[in-house]
Formats: structure tokens, C-alpha cells, sequence
């Protein structure tokens, strides 16, 4: 019954926005990944629930086969833990597991690399004390005692410390080589991986940062321009500044236009043609509507220094803000620093010679 209810809840959520977005933006829009993936879910549990009523109604339990897919389907059904990472509460779980996926490469050659050192000195050690040793008496057996030293504990096969032993039988000699070895990977290798595999993670993670930024920057800008439309019209000290032929045209826009993009960017460019100036105590107003605060963290425009966001968006200092000069203000501020943005700057502030 629960295995029903499950499915019909997914079944519902799919169909609903099937029939209320329709398909090209249920597979080809901005979220098309976690819908492509939500659509998989319910497939594999369909497929799951259909098989399990089949054998629950069959008379002969002795298909192997079909037990052993009904199991892979079951165990299939983890996957929708997936959806968890869609939660705001799994952020920092989501980022740990993109900064995984990411540094699987570095991983890889990282074992590549330590493998292949712990089998040249592992030869080594095989060749000079394989004799005598029967931890490094050949050359598996070497590198893995060398493994485990430079891991967890170095003891000898009866559970002694095997350094020390070493120590009194080959003197200064094994000292030396143990010392410049165990610096070498343990201090040398193992950091630099270390070093590696975060310069890897945090790289990967700007650029997919940079990248989400660029896919959802249409999104956002029609988000934006249309609260900015809100707060202007709908606040004391912003509408009584827009003249009474420009919100008849913006009323027009609203009934004549119907896409929704199309519509927003009409009105914002009609309202940007007027003479309306946004002073510092309505944007302080602005600032302080909870809708749009929510709408800013979203986008991950920076707002701890709210306080003097005004003036670092008013570039004139002349005391107030056009609605054109907000936007592209607050479009600047979404996301890190890029080359691009530095050195835009840079072109712009370089003296004439």
C-alpha cells in the first residue's frame, strides 16, 4: 500500500507539471536534470510495482529471474535519496558530494602516483633486506609493509615495531633511507595531493558556480526587474514619483503582453524612459521587503553591507538611483569576481596618455 501511495505521489508531481509547463520545459528547461531524473524515479517505480503485484499474483515462485530484476529495481529505489540534495537544508551535503565527484580524477592519478613510488622503493627494500626480512621478502610483501608505515603502524608480521628492529641490525644506513622515504611521501607526496585535490575542488566548483550564474541570469533578470517594478509602483516614496501616464502604459503592457519575460523587460524599459530617481530611503525601503531580500539571496547577490550598498551603487554620488542603475547595479553584485569583471575595470579607471 505505502509502495502505492509512494508512486502516485511521484505520478501526480510529474503529470501536474507535465500539464502545466508542458514537455519542452519539463525536458529541455532550466531544471531538466533533476526532472529527467524525478522521471526515471517514477519509471523504475512503476516498473517496481507492477512486477511485484505480477509475482504476488503468480501461482509458481521459482522465476529466478524476475526476483533477481524485482531486487535490482528495489534497490534502485536509493536513488531517490538523490532528491534530498534538492533541499536548501542539504547544501553544504550537496557541495560535498559535487567536490568529490570532482576530485576523482585528481584521486586517481594521486594512487597512481603513490602506488608507483611504494613499488620502487618496495623493489628496493625486496632487493637489499629480502633476504633477511620476510616482511620484504618479495616484493608485494615490501610494498605493503611500506604501505602500512607510511599509513597506520609499522610492525613486523609477529606484531613487534619493526623500525627499531631494523634500526640495530643496519645502523645509520636503514635510518637514512627510512627518514628520506617517509619525508618523501608522507610529508612531500601526501601534501601535495592534499594541495592538489582542493585547488581541483575549489576550481571546479567556481566554474560550475560562474556557469549556474550565466544559465540563470535571464531567469533572474526578469525576477529582479519585476520586483523592482513592485516596490516602485507600490511604495509611497516611489510611486508618487511616477507620472500617471506611465502606470497606464505599464497597465497596458500587463493586459496586451501575455509571455511573461516579454511583458516584465516592456514595462522596466517604460518605467526606465521616465524620470523616476529612487532616494536612500526607499531603497532602504526596498531593501528591507522580505520578498526581495529572499529574491537577492537566491541570486547570491552579496547584501552583508547592506548599509552601504546604496553608495557603492550610486557611482555619481549624487544622492539617488535610476531603476536602470539599480538593476545593473545589483546584476553586477551575483556571484564572485571574474577576470572578465577585473579587467573590464581596469580598461575603464587606466589613465589617458
Amino acid at each position: 500500500i505505502f509502495e502505492l501511495v509512494f508512486f502516485a505521489c511521484y505520478a501526480v508531481e510529474a503529470f501536474a507539471k507535465l500539464s502545466l509547463y508542458g514537455c519542452q520545459w519539463y525536458f529541455l528547461g532550466d531544471e531538466k536534470f533533476w526532472n529527467v531524473f524525478d522521471f526515471l524515479c517514477m519509471s523504475i517505480s512503476g516498473v517496481d510495482t507492477v512486477i511485484s503485484f505480477a509475482v504476488m499474483l503468480s501461482d509458481s515462485d521459482s522465476n529466478f529471474g524476475v526476483l533477481l530484476m524485482l531486487k535490482i529495481l528495489r534497490l534502485a529505489r536509493l536513488t531517490r535519496l538523490v532528491r534530498a540534495l534538492r533541499l536548501e537544508i542539504f547544501k553544504e551535503l550537496k557541495l560535498m558530494v559535487m567536490g568529490v565527484l570532482s576530485g576523482m580524477r585528481v584521486l586517481g592519478w594521486a594512487m597512481v602516483l603513490l602506488i608507483a613510488l611504494i613499488y620502487i622503493f618496495g623493489m628496493a627494500f625486496s632487493n637489499f633486506i629480502g633476504g633477511e626480512e620476510p616482511e620484504f621478502a618479495t616484493v608485494d610483501a615490501a610494498m605493503f609493509t611500506l604501505f602500512r608505515c607510511f599509513a597506520d603502524s609499522c610492525d613486523s608480521f609477529n606484531g613487534k615495531p619493526l623500525v627499531p628492529a631494523l634500526q640495530a641490525k643496519y645502523g645509520f644506513t636503514f635510518v637514512a633511507s627510512y627518514v628520506l622515504i617517509w619525508m618523501t611521501v608522507v610529508l612531500g607526496v601526501f601534501n601535495l595531493i592534499m594541495a592538489v585535490f582542493i585547488d581541483a575542488v575549489m576550481e571546479d566548483h567556481m566554474s560550475r558556480k560562474i556557469r549556474t550564474i550565466a544559465d540563470t541570469a535571464h531567469k533572474y533578470d526578469v525576477e529582479i526587474q519585476e520586483h523592482l517594478l513592485r516596490l516602485i509602483l507600490n511604495s509611497r516614496s516611489g510611486s508618487a514619483l511616477v507620472p500617471e501616464h506611465t502606470k497606464d502604459e505599464i497597465a497596458t503592457l500587463a493586459e496586451i503582453l501575455p509571455a511573461r519575460a516579454s511583458r516584465v523587460r516592456a514595462q522596466f524599459e517604460c518605467l526606465t524612459d521616465t524620470h523616476v530617481v529612487i532616494s536612500r530611503s526607499a531603497f532602504d525601503v526596498y531593501m528591507s521587503d522580505k520578498k526581495f531580500a529572499e529574491l537577492l539571496a537566491e541570486a547570491e547577490i552579496e547584501l552583508v553591507h547592506g548599509c552601504s550598498l546604496f553608495d557603492y551603487l550610486d557611482a555619481d554620488m549624487g544622492g539617488w538611483l535610476t531603476p536602470f542603475e539599480l538593476f545593473q547595479g545589483l546584476k553586477s553584485l551575483r556571484g564572485p569576481v571574474t577576470k572578465p569583471e577585473m579587467v573590464a575595470m581596469r580598461l575603464k579607471i587606466r589613465p589617458r596618455s
